[in-house]
């Protein structure tokens, strides 16, 4: 009998963990899964600057926004999950090529949910720092939604900028989340 996962109840089955015995490293996903994450990503953040563009939200959830445990709940969990995403340039850098190409996977998969994550924590993109925060945030969400597609064109080069790219922009939104989370604390 199969353990049913609760992710799996909200229709997102394809955050399901990767079959252990399955063949792959899970370093290319150029495949059906790849191609489930990209939709899935560029679906959401289509979404969701749809209904920044017309000025619609979700009434119920923009209401919760306001209050300041909520805020401070959904940001730490966006935090959490900005970190999480951050493990597998660690294990990069400590060289740990298997552990690397493993978290690669669970990286583009929990990834391609980003632009949710981000509409729990805020249904608007902020203003001032706020906004470069934000932009950071799908900036970096989208070089990650490309990345596939870059890979298809067989181009070195090309990939070696594209990661120098998302590393760069992802360093930048840490030292605006790190900034945010002061801000956010120190006038309270």
């Amino acid at each position: 009998m199969r353990t049913f996962l609760p992710f799996e109840y909200f229709g997102l089955a394809f955050l399901r963990p990767e079959n252990p015995s399955a063949s792959g490293d899970g370093a290319s996903q150029s495949g059906p899964a790849g191609k489930v994450h990209f939709w899935i990503g560029l679906i959401l953040l289509s979404a969701f600057f749809l209904q920044t563009g017309f000025g619609w939200y979700w009434g119920w959830l923009a209401e919760q926004q306001i209050h300041e445990l909520y805020m401070q709940l959904s940001g730490l969990l966006l935090a959490l999950f900005v970190g999480h995403q951050c493990r597998l340039s660690l294990l990069r850098t400590q060289g740990e090529p298997n552990a690397a190409r493993r978290a690669l996977t669970r990286h583009k998969r929990w990834g391609s949910v980003a632009p949710l994550l981000f509409y729990l924590h805020s249904v608007r993109l902020g203003h001032a720092y706020l906004f470069v925060l934000s932009l950071s945030f799908f900036a970096v969400f989208a070089l990650g939604l490309l990345h596939q597609q870059l890979l298809n064109l067989h181009k070195k080069w090309l990939n070696q900028v594209w990661l120098i790219g998302h590393v760069a922009l992802t360093t930048v939104l840490l030292i605006l989340l790190g900034y945010h989370v002061y801000v956010s604390f120190a006038y309270e």
